[in-house]
């Protein structure tokens, strides 16, 4: 069974409109939104590589993993170069940060999910000449 891949994009995460963005956006001063998912895609990518999983096409994560990438790149826009703020940086906003994270670091690990490539090595028999009896 394959799974699917999905674009992950900015506006998955808050439209360009959306009150919150643009709060963010004025305290900044920037939209780095963009950067950042591009940022987290490659964070997945990497960890489905380190486990010997199958990509998807460039620039695209599982459509499994959408929900985590998005609370790993919110959490990312509302903190990241921003003095506290609890309106924006919630608890639940940590929480899902924090538990999307540690289950990629399971899945680079290959703690969960069903690895391609065989997790013990196999050992190659070498048969010489010599090995041979009553040659």
């Amino acid at each position: 069974m394959s799974e699917t891949w999905v674009s992950f994009v900015d506006e998955d995460v808050f439209a360009k409109k959306a009150p919150e963005r643009l709060t963010v956006v004025a305290i900044k001063r920037r939209d780095d939104l963009a950067d950042i998912c591009g940022q987290v895609a490659s964070q997945i990518r990497q960890a489905y590589a380190f486990s010997n999983r199958d990509l998807g096409d460039d620039g695209t994560i599982p459509d499994g993993l959408k929900a985590r990438a998005i609370a790993i790149a919110l959490w990312r826009f509302v903190t990241e170069g921003m003095p506290k703020n609890p309106a924006l940086q919630t608890r639940e906003r940590g929480d899902a940060y924090t538990e999307a994270t540690k289950f990629l670091e399971q899945i680079s690990s290959a703690e969960i999910g069903k690895v391609s490539a065989p997790a013990v090595g196999t050992k190659h028999r070498r048969f010489r000449h010599s090995d041979e009896d009553g040659v």
